[in-house]
C-alpha cells in the first residue's frame, strides 16, 4: 500500500511538473531595449555578448546589438498582443494593446523653449517633465534671493550661492530643450514611425582623426544629419 501511495505522488509531482514546463514554453521571450523598445516572440538565435535574434508572432524578425538589450525576461503570452483590427490596420501598439502615436521633435522642442519640462511632458515623460519644471522654478529663485542678499554684503558664500543657482537655471533649460527632440526622434525610430513614407532623419555625433606630417594629428568633431529615403 505504501509503495502504491508512493508511485501516486511520484507521479502526480510528475504530471504537475510537466505542467509547469509546458506552461514556462509558452511564455513569450521579451527584450527590453536601452532605447526604451520592447520585442515580444520567441529568441531563435543569440550570440552571448553579440547580438540576439527575435521572432514575433505576427512573423517579424528583430535583431539586437547584446550593447543594446537591457535585459531578457520570460512572460506570460498577452492576450490580443498581435490582435489588430481592420479599421486600424498600420497602427502600432504596445504591450497592453495601447495605439501608439508619433511624438513630435518639433513641439516638444517648443514647449520646452518655452517653459523647461514642458517638452518632456508632451512626449510623456510627465514626472521628468514636472521636475525640470521645478528644479528650473527653484534654481531661478535661489538665483534672485542669492543676488539680492549679496547686493548688501560682501560675503563670497552669498555670491557662491546665487552662481550656483544661475548653473541649475542654464542647466535645466538647456537640458530640457535638447533632450526633448531627442528622446522623440528616438522614440518614434524605435517603434517604426518614419518622417513620412520611408524617409529617415537620423543625427549623430562624429569624431574623426587626421595625421599629417605638417600639421600632425588633428582630431575633429562635429555632427552629422543623414536623410534616407
Amino acid at each position: 500500500m505504501k509503495k502504491l501511495l508512493l508511485v501516486f505522488c511520484l507521479a502526480l509531482l510528475g504530471v504537475c511538473g510537466s505542467a509547469d514546463a509546458q506552461n514556462y514554453r509558452n511564455y513569450d521571450d521579451v527584450i527590453y531595449g536601452t532605447d526604451g523598445s520592447i520585442v515580444r516572440g520567441t529568441i531563435i538565435e543569440q550570440v552571448p555578448g553579440v547580438s540576439y535574434k527575435i521572432a514575433t508572432r505576427d512573423g517579424n524578425v528583430f535583431v539586437y546589438d547584446a550593447l543594446k538589450v537591457e535585459r531578457i525576461t520570460k512572460e506570460p503570452p498577452i492576450n490580443n498582443y498581435y490582435a489588430q483590427p481592420s479599421n486600424t490596420a498600420g497602427k502600432r501598439y504596445d504591450d497592453y494593446g495601447n495605439v501608439l502615436y508619433r511624438k513630435s521633435p518639433f513641439w516638444s522642442a517648443l514647449g520646452s523653449f518655452f517653459i523647461p519640462g514642458l517638452g518632456q511632458v508632451i512626449n510623456g515623460q510627465v514626472n521628468k517633465g514636472v521636475w525640470l519644471f521645478v528644479g528650473n522654478v527653484a534654481s531661478i529663485s535661489t538665483f534672485y534671493v542669492g543676488a539680492t542678499i549679496a547686493s548688501g554684503t560682501e560675503s563670497d558664500a552669498v555670491g557662491v550661492i546665487a552662481l550656483a543657482g544661475l548653473a541649475g537655471y542654464v542647466g535645466t533649460y538647456v537640458y530640457s530643450l535638447l533632450q526633448a527632440p531627442i528622446y522623440a526622434a528616438r522614440w518614434n525610430e524605435a517603434n517604426g514611425f518614419a518622417l513620412g513614407g520611408d524617409k529617415w532623419l537620423k543625427m549623430e555625433p562624429t569624431v574623426g582623426v587626421s595625421n599629417t606630417i605638417a600639421t600632425g594629428t588633428n582630431a575633429t568633431c562635429g555632427m552629422r544629419a543623414t536623410l534616407t529615403f
